[in-house]
């Protein structure tokens, strides 16, 4: 309700949640129509070629809800732009430096083989591996847009260059089965 006020009195245009389960988001959405107040419009969870829980119950619902559907994450903190290596030290002032804990559970041997693998796929195709990896975010027919996080002008380059990168659902699916084949 106290978004439904804020809505109302013009302080805020939309409002979405981030890092909800489908669950919760049903839930969420079956009190603002019983209450009669503005339903969220977009969700914002983690999404990426490492991470694809949305797919499974987030996606779908939020499709037949029609709410905007705004990734974050798409490198997986940049895991998927190549500049890390297993079993070596995070580069001074990465993301991975600066805030481990939440990618610990990807620091292994086989998601490294799947970032080999992505690797490969963009050099065949002769792009940038962290553009292929965004492109492939943004190519999933549910997804409005992505969040991403440069620190720099030089990390914002794949991301201009992911704009230009059309994939099928074919292409996305072949991406998929590669990376798990490595690993």
């Amino acid at each position: 309700q106290t978004m439904n006020e804020l809505m109302q009195a013009g302080k805020i245009r939309h409002m979405g949640a981030s890092n909800i389960t489908a669950p919760q988001l049903r839930d969420a959405l079956a009190v603002s129509d019983r209450l009669r107040v503005h339903r969220y419009q977009s969700v914002q969870n983690g999404y990426n070629l490492l991470e694809r829980e949305l797919e499974a119950a987030i996606a779908p619902l939020a499709v037949k809800e029609r709410l905007a559907i705004t990734p974050f994450s798409p490198t997986a903190g940049g895991l998927l732009t190549g500049k890390y290596r297993y079993g070596e030290p995070p580069p001074p002032g990465s993301r991975v430096d600066l805030r481990p804990q939440p990618y610990q559970p990807l620091m292994s041997q086989e998601t490294f083989k799947r970032i080999d693998a992505l690797r490969a796929v963009a050099n065949e195709r002769g792009v940038d591996m962290a553009a292929l990896a965004l492109a492939w975010v943004l190519s999933h027919p549910a997804v409005t847009s992505a969040l991403i996080g440069p620190r720099t002008v030089e990390q914002f380059r794949p991301w201009v260059e992911a704009v230009d990168i059309h994939l099928g659902g074919d292409e996305r699916d072949a991406l998929v089965r590669r990376m798990e084949a490595a690993a």
